[in-house]
């Protein structure tokens, strides 16, 4: 999704944490420990604050729980999120994995959270699109992160215009995070005609989810996709009820 003109408000309310990747809204660290909803999508400043993208952090902002960001690998400090994904793959070009990295020291800054800042059992990690897969990766990387929101998900880094030629990015796919993920609780949503993720990708990473949550017996099956109207360019957008929807979900699981 294509940042054009974002308009910055409350940057006030922006807050950030010494020696740690994230920014955040909601009440100050000296409020102790509260439920928390990690989301990712572009910069941690856009994904918390520059509309459209933040439409999910919005309407949680002002209850007693924490929304936090990191910026995403290639985004913030002036870069333009287009070309975000073609700045990964050419950095696969050239032999250099920077998605590992960022996915574990993600993961380790949110452990260093907890229990001075957030509650371990009151937690939920999503994103939009790409900041989707990685929320993924990460919650895949920490058992207690059991929730995960998708709006619009990347679920096949491979299957990317910018990555067909490179085969060697395949193990990325989220359908070979399905035994990392069986157990948790997955809520998403996805356009009907999404050419930039792929509407069929999304289905086949929540089928094999589905199929082996079924052969392990997981109770209730509790991964729901949303199949909505694709809007924007390439089917790609997500609309602001989508959001507001993903918001309602999270506030019921934090609160």
């Amino acid at each position: 999704m294509p940042l054009k003109n974002p308009a910055k408000k409350n940057m006030e309310k922006l807050n950030s944490i010494p020696s740690s990747p994230f920014a955040f809204v909601g009440p100050s660290l000296d409020h102790g420990p509260l439920p928390a909803f990690f989301y990712f999508s572009l910069s941690k400043e856009d994904s918390l604050i520059t509309d459209p993208f933040n439409q999910c952090v919005t309407p949680l902002s002002n209850l007693p729980l924490r929304i936090f960001s990191a910026t995403l690998p290639e985004h913030g400090s002036g870069k333009d999120p287009v070309h975000a994904l073609q700045a990964w793959a050419d950095h696969y070009k050239l032999g250099k994995d920077i998605l590992t990295p960022f996915i574990e020291e993600t993961a380790e800054a949110i452990k260093q959270l907890i229990p001075t800042v957030v509650l371990q059992d009151k937690c939920v990690v999503g994103g939009l699109s790409r900041g989707g897969f990685i929320a993924c990766h990460v919650s895949a990387k920490l058992a207690f992160l059991k929730h995960i929101l998708l709006l619009a998900p990347l679920t096949h880094l491979s299957k990317t215009q910018e990555f067909t030629s490179i085969p060697s990015i395949h193990h990325f796919d989220l359908t070979n995070q399905v035994e990392l993920l069986v157990d948790k609780t997955l809520h998403g949503f996805i356009g009907n005609r999404d050419t930039r993720v792929g509407t069929g990708n999304v289905f086949a990473f929540l089928q094999q989810l589905v199929e082996l949550g079924h052969q392990r017996r997981v109770r209730g099956l509790p991964f729901t996709l949303n199949l909505v109207p694709s809007i924007g360019f390439q089917g790609h957008g997500t609309s602001k009820t989508s959001f507001q929807e993903g918001a309602e979900w999270v506030k019921n699981i934090l609160l």
